[in-house]
């Protein structure tokens, strides 16, 4: 019994003894007893936390934004998955940024096994993208890449014979469209495309296919401004206003990009000249809007063009004293004043001043004797008044000489425009009469020179009906064209003989170009080239000889020679020295 109240008291002391336990530390006691719960959290979260890195380990390089990285604290495998994604660009500057981000990790560093192997192949890519820059025409860009491959690798090696044989090859090219260029801007395009054809043998796609096609666009569009400075010329020798005009536009459409733009601007200064002949004429015709259109054609920028400004000024003066009144004399005399001194026309201009200075004091001085002659006789006065001339009909000699030769004039321009009209019917019958009826304008009329001038066109003409030409041109350049055959050349020869035969100017110039057809591959060219050169100079001859009795019909037989003449700028030199002293 005691035993059991001992027991009974033991129980009571411990139950009292966990209640001041739990009374003093209540939050232990409770997580002690919980102990099961709380491994199983500790178990979970280190399995989150486990798979979490396994997660960020695995999958984090493909997030990775290699543009926002600071390289000095990164490490050497995200350099080389940087590295790595950057040469898959494939381009020089990408290439060689990778092969520097990778390149800097000393010799023995760990992962060089690696690294080593991916610059070689991004060094031989870099190689042959530099290929590829030179053949793009990046001489300069292709050099500075292959320069920075690295010395350790096999493509460095090859480095400097790759750039040597650039550099020759470059050269090469260069060289041969340097002078294909400057040929051309000799306006000898034939010669440039022969020379161009070496551009197809350069190893080099800049070159041999992107160069050559420019140039064979260059000297394309010389044959046409060459066929188009033909034309031109052919106009001017026609001559007249209109024809004046159209070669003048088309004169101005060969502009600074051609390479007969020198050629057309001397033409146009012939143009030019023509125009101001052609209103002078018109003036002393007494056509006041002929010489006006003529001379407001005139581009300024010409050595006439300060002449034809002030040119207006003094045909709207002359055209004031064709009325013979004093008030038509004193607009005159007001109007050709205005001419300032540094005038080309100055001169001419204080000429007419005088000279209407003198018609104005004569025509005042008979009205004053008239009235004289009224007041001396009252009877009728009026009458003798009513005589008193307001204009004079007849001048003294100048005037006299004047009218004269505005006669001669027109009658002159009814038989140019008669034998003009005759000739577009282009027979030998039509021709020979236009060229009779243009030889009766003698030497020193108005219109002689333009005469001559269409007599040469109309004889060319008729020769060309005796021995008809060939194209004067091709249609087309070819960019590879076929050799002539022996016989081919043969027969050109031949023909081009008996042009030459009749030994005129015109069947000489037809000579010359028929024998130029003659291929540069025919073993007749060289026989080719002496007989035109050998024409030529008898075309310069005859007009040489000519030019002792008769100048203008030297130059119209100067004109006939051919621009692909060897004697052509020579010819072109002795036509301006003819023209600057007509």
């Amino acid at each position: 019994m005691r035993k059991i109240e001992d027991a009974m008291t033991t129980n009571e002391n411990s139950s009292r003894q966990s209640r001041k336990l739990r009374a003093a530390n209540p939050l232990s006691l409770r997580l002690l007893s919980q102990w099961q719960t709380c491994a199983a959290l500790f178990i979970v979260c280190a399995g989150l936390l486990g798979t979490g890195s396994y997660h960020m380990l695995v999958y984090q390089r493909t997030k990775l934004t290699c543009n926002n990285v600071f390289w000095p604290f990164a490490s050497a495998s995200l350099r080389l998955y940087c590295a790595q994604r950057q040469a898959e660009k494939n381009t020089l500057e990408d290439l060689f940024s990778a092969i520097g981000l990778v390149d800097v990790l000393g010799k023995n560093h760990p992962l060089r096994a690696a690294i080593n192997p991916q610059i070689e192949e991004w060094s031989d890519r870099a190689l042959d993208l530099a290929e590829e820059a030179f053949h793009d025409g990046k001489l300069k860009r292709a050099i500075s890449f292959a320069n920075r491959i690295p010395d350790r690798t096999a493509a460095h090696k090859v480095v400097q014979s790759r750039i040597k044989k650039w550099k020759e090859i470059w050269a090469e090219g260069e060289e041969i469209y340097k002078k294909a260029e400057d040929t051309l801007k000799k306006e000898q395009w034939r010669d440039a495309f022969s020379i161009m054809v070496g551009l197809l043998k350069v190893d080099n796609r800049y070159w041999s296919q992107t160069q050559y096609d420019a140039m064979s666009k260059r000297i394309l569009q010389a044959q046409k401004d060459e066929k188009k400075l033909a034309q031109i010329k052919n106009l001017i020798r026609r001559g007249g206003l209109d024809n004046l005009s159209e070669a003048l536009g088309l004169a101005k459409e060969l502009g600074p990009e051609s390479v007969y733009h020198a050629s057309a601007q001397e033409t146009i200064e012939t143009i030019a000249q023509r125009l101001m002949q052609v209103a002078e004429i018109a003036l002393q015709r007494r056509d006041l809007t002929a010489a006006l259109d003529a001379s407001q054609l005139i581009p300024p920028d010409t050595k006439v063009g300060q002449r034809s400004k002030d040119f207006v000024d003094l045909a709207y003066a002359s055209a004031s004293s064709w009325s013979g009144t004093a008030s038509g004399l004193q607009d005159a005399i007001s109007e050709v004043r205005k001419i300032a001194s540094n005038s080309p026309l100055y001169n001419q201009a204080q000429s007419l001043a005088l000279k209407w200075e003198g018609q104005l004091a004569s025509l005042r001085q008979q009205q004053e004797l008239a009235q004289a002659r009224a007041n001396e006789n009252n009877n009728y006065p009026n009458s003798v008044v009513d005589s008193i001339p307001d204009s004079i009909i007849n001048w003294e000699d100048p005037l006299a000489q004047e009218n004269t030769i505005s006669k001669q004039a027109s009658a002159d321009q009814s038989l140019l425009d008669r034998a003009d009209s005759l000739s577009l019917n282009g027979d030998r019958k039509s021709l020979g009469e236009a060229i009779r009826i243009a030889s009766r304008i003698s030497p020193g009329r108005t219109f002689y020179e333009d005469a001559q001038a269409r007599i040469a066109d109309w004889e060319f003409q008729l020769q060309q009906l005796d021995n008809p030409r060939v194209d004067e041109f091709p249609n087309s350049l070819a960019l590879e064209p076929e050799p002539e055959t022996d016989s081919a050349g043969n027969e050109l020869l031949q023909q081009a003989q008996g042009y030459a035969a009749t030994e005129s100017p015109g069947s000489l110039s037809a000579a010359v170009e028929v024998a130029n057809k003659i291929s540069t591959d025919s073993p007749l060219r060289a026989q080719a080239e002496q007989s035109m050169a050998a024409w030529s100079e008898k075309i310069l001859t005859i007009a040489r000889t000519q030019s002792n009795s008769n100048l203008p019909k030297a130059i119209a037989i100067a004109q006939q020679i051919p621009p692909l003449s060897p004697v052509y700028d020579v010819a072109q030199k002795q036509i301006r020295q003819w023209q600057n002293r007509s």
